[in-house]
């Protein structure tokens, strides 16, 4: 055994140099549309840590694609994509006077993604927009963002199904 190599048997090590880690090759080395999470814009950095680093990369790729939306928007989006479902993102209802998050046809479901900071409690212009969708045959569920991170998959089965969320 040379210096400076580490050689193993089962776990134990057997050099008394320290392991060195390897600096990330640049990004120019590994190819359009790589990166690290040093990479990411702030938001979603910060947001990693609560969503993983995975989901932060698929909502990154959405943004480069030019689809634009709040971190939990896009999480929605992701997962509405990734399952197949027949939907529209952003869509302006005049009749409601509202831009709805979400319009998830085959199910005529009005889902409107409420983040816990914009939409604390329900007020009368969210009351009068729930009315409205609810009058134009849209039946109206809104997702809470403490439960879109802890437990996305069951909001949106839930949600698909035409049964509330809840806080």
């Amino acid at each position: 055994m040379g210096l400076g190599r580490i050689s193993k048997i089962g776990k134990i090590r057997l050099s008394d140099e320290p392991r060195r880690r390897r600096a990330p090759a640049p990004v120019e080395a590994r190819g359009a549309g790589s990166f690290t999470d040093e990479t990411l814009p702030d938001d979603l950095r910060k947001a990693s840590r609560l969503i993983g680093s995975g989901k932060a990369r698929r909502i990154w790729r959405l943004r480069q694609k030019g689809i634009d939306g709040s971190i939990l928007e896009m999480m929605v989006y992701d997962w509405l994509e990734r399952n197949k479902i027949d939907y529209e993102f952003q869509v302006w209802l005049p009749d409601a006077h509202t831009r709805l998050d979400f319009l998830i046809h085959p199910r005529a479901i009005a889902l409107r993604i409420q983040g816990e900071y914009w939409h604390r409690p329900e007020d009368q212009n969210d009351r009068a927009v729930r009315y409205a969708l609810t009058l134009m045959g849209f039946k109206v569920i809104d997702a809470f963002e403490n439960q879109i991170y802890t437990n996305l998959d069951m909001v949106m089965r839930r949600a698909l199904a035409g049964m509330e969320v809840g806080r």
